[in-house]
């Protein structure tokens, strides 16, 4: 999950980049708290993030 956020950095600026990582991270069975605390690290609000977990 880390390796794939960096590697997209400087940042994760669309909509569908945001849904492919949260959808990767669940097929591995990452928790959803790991997942916002993740996105929120490298970047994104917590707003948009939660937004996209529902």
């Amino acid at each position: 999950g880390l390796v794939f956020l960096l590697y997209l950095k400087p940042k994760l600026d669309s909509a569908n980049e945001i849904k492919e990582y949260i959808k990767k991270e669940k097929v591995k069975n990452v928790p959803l708290d790991q997942v916002k605390k993740t996105l929120i690290e490298n970047g994104w609000p917590e707003k948009e993030v939660n937004k996209y977990l529902k």
